[in-house]
Parts: structure tokens; sequence; C-alpha cells
């Protein structure tokens, strides 16, 4: 019995989780140009977009980049837990050797992700928007009138007579 309040928080918490997602998905995507208030690295003097999609970009790649710098980091910490260790604490070196271990797994990961979006698709890891340009679109041609009522429309064949058994 307990497993229906929590399906129906889980639920809730969806709903309004797609519900917020929605409204700030619109409102971001109906400005014409908004202004950030945290600049990131890399992004420069910019500090007002267009389109959310160049935020993105760039908090993707400060993403990237901390995750690496933090990986780097723990090996490097890693490293050091073992030095200090020695061989008389098995335990010590163990945990210096798993978290180099999760380290290293980490920069994998962090790789992987990168090389399966650029083989999927090179503009997945690009994250600028491409909308395609419309062009001239020509309207089309006026539709011609309809034929008189009874008339045969074009070159269609007109009906058959079906005898109903009346008279010839």
């Amino acid at each position: 019995m307990k497993t229906a309040p929590r399906s129906k928080k889980l639920f809730l918490f969806l709903l309004l989780f797609i519900g917020l997602f929605w409204f700030f998905s619109t409102a971001i995507s109906q400005a014409a140009a908004w202004e950030v208030e945290i600049s990131l690295p890399g992004m420069g003097t910019t500090k007002t977009f267009s389109d959310p999609g160049a935020y993105v970009r760039i908090l993707f790649i400060f993403g990237l980049s901390l995750a690496g710098f933090l990986a780097v980091g723990a090996i490097a910490w890693g490293g050091i837990q073992y030095m200090v260790a020695g061989a008389s604490s098995m335990t010590s070196v163990e945990k210096a050797k798993d978290l180099i271990k999760g380290a290293l797994m980490g920069i994998i990961l962090l790789l992987c992700s990168y090389l399966i979006l650029a083989t999927i698709d090179p503009t997945l890891t690009d994250l600028t928007p491409t909308v395609p340009s419309l062009g001239n679109v020509a309207a089309p041609p006026p539709a011609a009138a309809p034929p008189p009522a009874g008339a045969p429309a074009g070159n269609e064949p007109e009906p058959p007579q079906w005898n109903t058994g009346g008279t010839n």
C-alpha cells in the first residue's frame, strides 16, 4: 500500500517538472535577446545572447573543462595519498588506488561521451542553433473556378445512363 502514495508523488513531481520546463523553454525562446547575470569562463565580454543555445554551448564546454580539471586533481590527490600511505597501511593504499581508478574512469567517461556525440552527429557537440532558412517561398497559384453544376469537369467521360425499367 506504500507504493501508491510514492508513485503519486513521483507523478506530481514529474508533472511539475514538465510544466516548469515548458514554461521556461517558451519564455526563453520568445525572448529576442537576454542578458546573463553570471558570466562563465570563455564568454569573453559578451553578456547578451539572442538564443539560449549559445549560452548552453558555453555552459557545456565549461562543465566538461571543470569535470576534467577535478578528475586530474583527484588523480593528483590519490597519488599523494598513495605516496604518504606507504606499505604500512593497506587500507589507505587501496583507498588511494580506488580514487585514482575512479578519476581515470571519469576522464574516460567524459571522452567517450564526447566521442559518441561527435560520431553520431558533430553538430551535437557544437550546440549552435541551426535553423534552416526558408528563403523565398512562392505562394501557390490561385485555384481555378469550379465547373458549373451538371457539366463534366475536365476530360472526364459522362456517367453512363442506367435503364431503370421505364420506357426507352
